[in-house]
């Protein structure tokens, strides 16, 4: 490995010597290389290489694993292995508590994905996401003991961005900036500093239109406003400013595009005749049908984000979606947010559209934002913890404002239930696990670098790629691991006391400025890696200060006309300062991101502590001690022994399976 000059780690020089999937870049290298320096894109001959593993893996891996797992099964089963607590074993790759079949299973899939995995990910164009409906139609949709569950296809609008006055450019190319990049930029140009009016475009991509090709939609429920279930005028359901900073995507030539989604509900019988169903109802009395609006102020909902890697994944190729809709009941919503696999559809394209599913949930159907649950797995579990940082984020910068004339629009709200499976939330990759236990997990710290390469193109200095925004700054500033002191010292949050006037005025400031520190501080930013110890990133200990209790509401004084007084009101009814946050963490005890998950659930709890907040006291001489920073947050972690990245949508062990669902639908639905 090798470490960058932000301080990221780089493994993709280094060689990876493991019987079930040896990685050698530089003999591989001599064939083709896995990417484009600049592109990051990939040719043909990477199928040369491809052919070379599937040889190895068919001809050496497969016999020699089997033979090797049926003998040292005949020699020492399972149950005397647990008895005299013998360790792992490498050759044969063997946990204690694995059966004959998750031995035999495990390694290979481990080869299988090094085997077809090499080069760049191809773009998931509309064919793809149609043949991947129906395949999973074809497993949901089959009525079981008198339920069964549906399947609908919608496209969720992008934010809007400020419209310029001129033709809008193409994206930049590769490694080349954009005019409204440079550092000095012109008056004139178009951008959000200049007062240029929002857009808004309902237009469908390309990708939404072949998506909705294969199948014809139903029409769109009409969506009643009333001022209860939505608390905005038809015309202030989306904020116009709810995209700051790098988030925005502007300078990088990222925009906010239409995301496709997919609606799941559970249905029961509730008329049979002649054999036939005729008429359906919820699979609970407080869930819903269908894709439309929520049924009352208490309904639930779940945001899906599928795993991946930032790079591949489909949302109904997954089976936690289904679980989680069949155990609970509730209707689930799977977005399919854009994969990093051009410059167009890196960092922020997959935040952009998890924050528009966001929207898309509270303002224009009208769910509440405490009643909205976030799950996800691997990479989508990071990426929820990432929308839950900026959603407070957002919340503290609109409810404290210097002048309090900031717009209550852009505070969306949060969620109080995180569900997480393998969340990946480091990436630095400084992990020591990443190599520890790649001998037993399914994933290769080699195809995890090139991963975040692809998802942090515009915001890291990647070792033979031109970057116009990021190459300039390495010679003018630290950037990355260097930086995190410098950034960190324009907050004096310690300073003052938990709840205080002052403390607030330092956390909204930081608010405001989180989406300008992302190209400064690179993959140690805390949208990107919150899993990292605390201790070693203050300001990522200052960020998760925005995921405590906001701060109160300020009433401005012209607060007098009935309509100020309406908005009021819908927003005391909409938004809880008693915000109480819980998470849920899954991680196996052999996989890849174990001690990344671990820390993340040590940061939380380090803030909620009441020793915490016990020097800040102490430093402005208060009695009595001020709350912890964090006294809504309650984190609970459940570790699979012997089990490996996101064991719970294998299954191969069906009990541990149930007792994770069964942990899953008690959470979400307590």
């Amino acid at each position: 490995m090798s470490q960058t000059p932000s301080g990221h780690i780089d493994y993709r020089t280094s060689a990876h010597l493991i019987f079930y999937g040896p990685t050698l870049p530089h003999l591989e290298n001599l064939i083709t290389p896995s990417r484009h320096p600049q592109t990051l894109d990939s040719g043909w001959r990477v199928y040369l290489v491809v052919a070379l593993r599937l040889a190895y893996l068919v001809c050496i891996v497969v016999p020699v694993h089997v033979a090797l797992t049926l003998l040292s099964f005949a020699r020492c089963s399972r149950r005397r292995w647990l008895d005299h607590a013998y360790p792992p074993s490498r050759l044969p790759a063997r946990q204690p508590s694995w059966t004959l079949l998750r031995t035999l299973a495990v390694p290979l899939s481990y080869s299988i994905l090094w085997a077809v995995s090499y080069g760049a990910p191809r773009r998931a164009d509309g064919r793809y996401e149609g043949a991947a409906r129906h395949t999973r139609l074809n497993r949901l949709g089959i009525s079981y003991q008198g339920w069964r569950i549906d399947c609908e296809a919608v496209v969720i609008p992008p934010l809007p961005l400020p419209r310029p006055t001129a033709k809008p450019a193409p994206p930049p190319p590769n490694g080349k900036a954009h005019p409204d990049d440079r550092s000095e930029k012109q008056e004139g140009q178009p951008g959000p500093e200049n007062g240029h009016p929002p857009r808004f475009d309902d237009a469908p991509t390309e990708d939404a239109s072949e998506l909705l090709r294969h199948r014809r939609p139903r029409p769109a429920p009409q969506r009643v406003p009333t001022q209860e279930a939505v608390g905005y005028e038809d015309d202030e359901r989306v904020p116009p400013d709810v995209l700051r900073g790098d988030v925005a995507g502007q300078r990088f030539g990222v925009e906010p595009r239409p995301c496709p989604a997919f609606w799941l509900w559970k249905t029961h019988a509730a008329e049979v005749k002649h054999g036939k169903v005729t008429a359906v109802k919820p699979g609970s009395s407080q869930a819903g049908i269908g894709c439309g609006p929520a049924l009352g102020p208490d309904e639930r909902v779940v945001l899906y984000l599928v795993g991946g890697a930032y790079v591949q994944g489909h949302p109904l190729l997954s089976s936690i979606a289904a679980s989680v809709c069949r155990t609970t009941s509730l209707r689930v919503l799977c977005v399919n947010y854009r994969k990093a696999t051009s410059d167009d559809r890196a960092f922020p394209a997959a935040l952009q559209d998890a924050l528009a599913g966001w929207v898309y949930l509270t303002k224009r159907l009208g769910f509440r934002p405490r009643n909205v649950v976030l799950l996800g797995d691997s990479a989508g579990g990071g990426l929820c913890t990432s929308l839950q940082i900026y959603l407070s984020a957002l919340m503290f910068s609109s409810r404290l404002d210097h002048g309090r004339r900031r717009r209550r629009s852009c505070d969306l709200g949060r969620a109080r239930k995180l569900v997480l499976h393998s969340s990946w939330t480091d990436l630095t990759l400084r992990s020591p696990q990443l190599v520890e236990h790649a001998r037993y997990d399914i994933l290769s710290p080699h195809k995890l670098s090139e991963a975040r390469d692809a998802y942090l193109r515009h915001v890291l200095p990647i070792p033979g790629r031109r970057n116009a925004i990021v190459d300039p700054l390495l010679d003018a500033a630290p950037l990355g691991k260097g930086a995190i002191k410098d950034v960190a010292e324009r907050y004096d949050v310690d300073s003052h006391p938990v709840g205080s006037p002052a403390y607030y005025r330092h956390l909204a400031r930081l608010a405001e400025d989180l989406p300008e520190t992302i190209v400064r501080l690179g993959a140690f930013h805390p949208l990107f890696s919150p899993g990292i110890a605390v201790r070693e990133n203050e300001y990522l200990r200052k960020a998760l200060h925005l995921l405590g209790p906001p701060p109160p509401r300020l009433r401005s004084s012209s607060s007098s006309s009935s309509s100020e007084d309406d908005e009021k009101d819908t927003n005391d009814e909409e938004y809880d300062d008693d915000d109480k946050m819980e998470m849920l963490l899954t991680v196996g005890s052999i996989e890849v991101f174990q001690d990344q998950i671990h820390a993340l659930a040590d940061n939380l709890r380090s803030l909620s502590s009441s020793s915490s907040s016990s020097s800040s006291s102490a430093e402005t001489g208060e009695q009595g001690g001020a709350p912890p920073p964090l006294s809504n947050v309650s984190v609970s972690v459940v570790e699979g022994l012997g089990e490996h990245h996101v064991y719970p949508i294998a299954r191969i062990h069906d009990r541990t399976v149930d007792q994770v669902n069964a942990l899953v639908r008690d959470f979400i639905t307590a």
